[in-house]
């Protein structure tokens, strides 16, 4: 099991502006115009094992998607590359849900 974070305590860290920490949203870009979170960078899930060394020594490393299923199977494959990352409960689906902005 992989850690996670609600989407207010991911905001809080948003704001926190420590720059050792990533966002990373791994949905293709067409659905990124929906709206992204503030500072998240795009890093497909399907190109996600190609980019270890743009994550690597981060703080902390939180993965979003639209609902949370895809951050697992791409936590399991950073994981192999021991990268630790944190997924976003319920994924911009639940950060929409709570009110919270996107850009």
């Amino acid at each position: 099991m992989f850690s996670s974070i609600t989407p207010h305590k991911l905001l809080e860290i948003i704001q926190s502006k420590d720059a050792n920490n990533i966002i990373v949203d791994i949905r293709n870009p067409d659905e990124l115009e929906s709206g992204k979170i503030h500072n998240s960078i795009n890093i497909p899930m399907d190109t996600l094992k190609e980019h270890p060394d743009d994550l690597r020594g981060r703080t902390n490393v939180y993965l979003v998607c639209s609902s949370g299923k895809r951050c697992e199977i791409a936590a399991k494959t950073l994981e192999l590359q021991n990268i630790h990352p944190i997924i976003l409960e319920g994924g911009v689906s639940s950060w929409k849900e709570g009110g919270l902005p996107l850009e």
